[in-house]
Formats: C-alpha cells, sequence, structure tokens
C-alpha cells in the first residue's frame, strides 16, 4: 500500500470548510429529487421509496466509512477509487486504473446525460414546435442536443474559474431548489391534499420483486450514492480531520430526507399515472396546482437550474479524479496539473472534450450511463473491501477518524450488497430499458480503458518494469515536475 502522508496536497490550497463540501454535495440529493419520477412510473410509489430510501441509507453507512479512509489519505485527491487503489496496489496494482476510470466514468458522462435532460425541458416548456434537426456521422442532432452542448461549455468555464465560484453558484441555485422542494412537499400536506392510492408494482413474488429492486437499485445508486463526492476535496479542507467526516454524514442524511419525502408525496398529491407520463416535467404541473396557474415555467426553469449545478460538481469531482489518478501514476501525467485557480483544469478539459463527441455522435446514451456505473460501483466495492484489509492488514495505522469495531462487519454488509447490486443489475439490463449485449460490451471497454492508461503511465511514462509495474511494494516515483502541479 502506498503509504498516507499528512502534510497538505501539492498545488491544492486548503480554503474549503465543511459547508462548502457540504453545498458541492448537496447537489447530488437535490439532483436526484428530479429523478424520482422515473422509477415511481416504473415500480410504484412504495417500490420507488424502497429503491431510493434503501441506497440512500446505505450511501449514509458507505460514508461513516469513506471518512475513516479520507482520514488516512487526507492528501488523496481523487476520493474512494484512489483509496481503493492506494490499498490494493500492493497485491494488483493495474486494479487501479480500471477503477480510476471506472470512477471517473460514472461522474464524468453525468455531463452528457444530465445536460440532454436540460436540453429536452429546455424545448419543450418553451420551444415545442422547434423539431428541426441536422445530421452529424449519421446521428440526428436537435435543437436538445445543442442546447446541451451549451450546457456543457458552460458548466466548463464556471469551473475553470475556481471552487468558490462553483460553490456560491450551488447555494443560490440550491437555495431556489429548496424553495420549490418545500413547495411541492409542505404545500400539499399544508392544505390537505394527498391522496393514498399509492402502489408497488415491483413485480410477483420474492424473487422477481428482488431482481426488479437490485437492478433498479443499480440505477439509483448513480445519484443516491454520489454524495461520497465530499471525500474528493479532502485535501482542500481547511481541516480535513473534522470537516470531510461532516460533510460527507450531513449531505447524505440530506438524501435520505429528500428521497422519503418526495417519493411518497409527490405521487400522493398527482397521481402515479400522471407522474410516469411526465417524470421530469411533473413538476411543473404540482407547482401549478399548489399555487396555481403561471409558476410552472418557473418550476421547470428552477429544475434545470438543480441539473446545471449537478454537472458543476460532477464536473468538479471528475476533473480531481484524472488529477488524483496522474499523480498515483494510473493516468497520463500530464493530467496533475493546476491552473492559477487551483483547478484541475486538463482533466476538466478531458471531461469537455469526451462530453461533446458523447452527445454528437453516441446515439445510445443509455448504453452509456450502464457503462459508468458499473465502474462507478466497482470502486465502491474496492473502496469498502479496503476498509476491511486495512483494519486486518494494518489495525496500528493512524487514523484521525476511527469507526467502532461494530463498523467492520457493517462493511461486510455492505460489499456483500453492492456486489449482490452489480451482478443481479448488470445481468438484467432489458429490466430497465437498457438493452442487451451492445450495452454490456460498453460497460466492460471502460475496464480496457484503465489496463491500457495504467500500463502506458507506468510502462511508458515512468519506465518501471518487473515486480513495479505490477505491484506497489514501494510508491510509484512521480517526477518533481508532475508534483508541483504548475499552471496549465
Amino acid at each position: 500500500m502506498t503509504e498516507p502522508t499528512t502534510g497538505p496536497a501539492v498545488g491544492f490550497r486548503q480554503t474549503l470548510t465543511w459547508k462548502g463540501g457540504f453545498w458541492l454535495a448537496l447537489v447530488i440529493p437535490m439532483s436526484g429529487l428530479t429523478l424520482v419520477g422515473y422509477e415511481i412510473g416504473a415500480l410504484g410509489a412504495w417500490g420507488a421509496l424502497a429503491v431510493w430510501l434503501g441506497t440512500s441509507v446505505i450511501a449514509l453507512l458507505q460514508n461513516f466509512i469513506y471518512a475513516e479512509l479520507a482520514g488516512i489519505f487526507p492528501t488523496a485527491s481523487g476520493g474512494i477509487a484512489v483509496y481503493a487503489s492506494r490499498i490494493w496496489g500492493r497485491y494488483f496494482a493495474p486494479l487501479g486504473g480500471i477503477l480510476g476510470w471506472g470512477y471517473w466514468a460514472g461522474w464524468s458522462l453525468t455531463l452528457a446525460v444530465v445536460s440532454l435532460v436540460i436540453g429536452d425541458l429546455v424545448q419543450a416548456e418553451w420551444f415545442p414546435s422547434d423539431t428541426g434537426t441536422l445530421t452529424v456521422l449519421g446521428n440526428h442532432v436537435g435543437l436538445p442536443t445543442w442546447i446541451a452542448a451549451g450546457v456543457v461549455v458552460l458548466v466548463y468555464l464556471i469551473n475553470v474559474s475556481g471552487l468558490k465560484i462553483v460553490i456560491a453558484t450551488n447555494v443560490v441555485i440550491a437555495a431556489a431548489l429548496a424553495i420549490l422542494a418545500g413547495v411541492c412537499i409542505i404545500g400539499p400536506i399544508a392544505a390537505g391534499d394527498l391522496h393514498a392510492n399509492l402502489h408497488f408494482t415491483a413485480g410477483h413474488g420474492a424473487p422477481a420483486i428482488i431482481v426488479t429492486l437490485l437492478t433498479w437499485g443499480f440505477v439509483a445508486s448513480w445519484t443516491s450514492y454520489g454524495t461520497e463526492i465530499a471525500a474528493t476535496f479532502t485535501p482542500e479542507y481547511r481541516s480535513p480531520k473534522t470537516d470531510v467526516a461532516r460533510a460527507l454524514r450531513s449531505s447524505a442524511l440530506l438524501m435520505v430526507v429528500v428521497v422519503g419525502l418526495s417519493t411518497t408525496i409527490f405521487p400522493a398529491t398527482l397521481g402515479e399515472g400522471a407522474i410516469a407520463a411526465n417524470p421530469i416535467g411533473f413538476f411543473a404541473t404540482l407547482v401549478t396546482k399548489v399555487l396555481g396557474s403561471g409558476f410552472g415555467g418557473a418550476a421547470i426553469a428552477i429544475v434545470c437550474a438543480a441539473q446545471l449545478i449537478a454537472l458543476g460538481s460532477a464536473t468538479s469531482d471528475s476533473g480531481r479524479a484524472l488529477y488524483g489518478m496522474a499523480a498515483d501514476g494510473l493516468a497520463p501525467r500530464q493530467l496533475h496539473t493546476l491552473n492559477r485557480a487551483g483547478q484541475p483544469v486538463r482533466g476538466m478539459t478531458v471531461d469537455l472534450v469526451f462530453n461533446l463527441a458523447i452527445l454528437f455522435l453516441v446515439a445510445n446514451v443509455a448504453g452509456i450511463i450502464f457503462a459508468s456505473n458499473l465502474g462507478y460501483l466497482l470502486s465502491v466495492v474496492f473502496a469498502l473491501a479496503g476498509f476491511l484489509l486495512l483494519r486486518k492488514t494494518r489495525p496500528d495505522l493512524e487514523r484521525p477518524i476511527r469507526l467502532a469495531r461494530v463498523w467492520v462487519p457493517i462493511a461486510v454488509l455492505l460489499v456483500a450488497f453492492n456486489v449482490l447490486m452489480i451482478v443481479i443489475g448488470f445481468t438484467h439490463p432489458a429490466l430497465i430499458g437498457y438493452g442487451g449485449g451492445t450495452e454490456q460490451l460498453i460497460a466492460l471497454s471502460v475496464i480496457v480503458v484503465g489496463l491500457a492508461s495504467y500500463f502506458f503511465t507506468r510502462r511508458v511514462q515512468l519506465g518501471l518494469r518487473g515486480e513495479r509495474l505490477w505491484r506497489d511494494v514501494k510508491p510509484a516515483p512521480v517526477p518533481d515536475a508532475v508534483r508541483t502541479g504548475s499552471g496549465a
């Protein structure tokens, strides 16, 4: 295992408080608020509650464990995938490339997918008659795609300008979304306008129900697990020993509250059928019902803004993932560079170019979601298993945040659950409309990319040979010029 260090990360500025980390992670439960409609339509309100509340509680438990790992690796940028890579590297170092790129894909592809949601909402609300398309290399590109591309570029420009701007943007938009959520959740309760005709439509018979819920959990975890993003910024907290734990726990707890209320109050107010027919745009109908006509457009604008801040945090996270991977010799060392604002601009630029290509050239976005989530969940499993391994092999290792012994069996159960969810979700893509073999091949391609990146960096750029290429018996050398993180 690469030995943990205690000094500040080279290049990053330690200006972030736990509240800043909370606001960065807050966008995950807030954006999740706009996605529960899909599960309500497919599973009924009670089925959606089981999936979202279940995965959100699991995310909360996992965040406690991530806090201990963050304390062990306080200078590691890149979050849980880098923690897992450093722990398991002494046994099979190429695994770090697989986990790192899988984690990156899970966050980076958020840009393409969510920006298209914004594009679809904007067209449906304000440009319903604009159906013209252009053909780009055989793909039909309409107005939603052009809007999505503009959103991706805007998010990139905001992020490279500095983390403070990202946080300030998150605070303003999240406050607006909190008001919208309050109207949609508290308004119907106060008015007594609830109809308890909710259903559970996740199948019949225990085996079928379990498979269905786990498959949808595979999808929901793409959002509900995302509060772990607070750990990615560990080197940037003013007091990492306390700030990271507070940010992780508070954001995950909020996620539990938000999904618990939204998956029941929304369908009890509008009806499951209305939400199934318009799984994102139903907010306009809900707000109109509570406040009256004239507010529907404002609701859609706030929903789009919520997606925008989710993209901002995703860009910050995925850029830092590439930066941390480059620092550990898992990705080309040129990505280990910060600009004058202290942002990993080259990693963010990779995200920008990659997602623009996805928007214009790849038709099967669902397959991309499937691919990104497989790699992401693998990093979750190995990070949790790494916690167990360190407790076994390094019990005396300094842990600024040390959980009680009861967390060891809890971690075992979490690993088992996630492995089961991966197996079921990966082998039953048709249950949620992903398709079949093509999407599974796309998912497996992330492993190939991760291995190629690892061997290029370690073998060609760092010149490692023999055992050091396969095992991190000693920390992989990173040239001083790379460690400086000088501006791009």
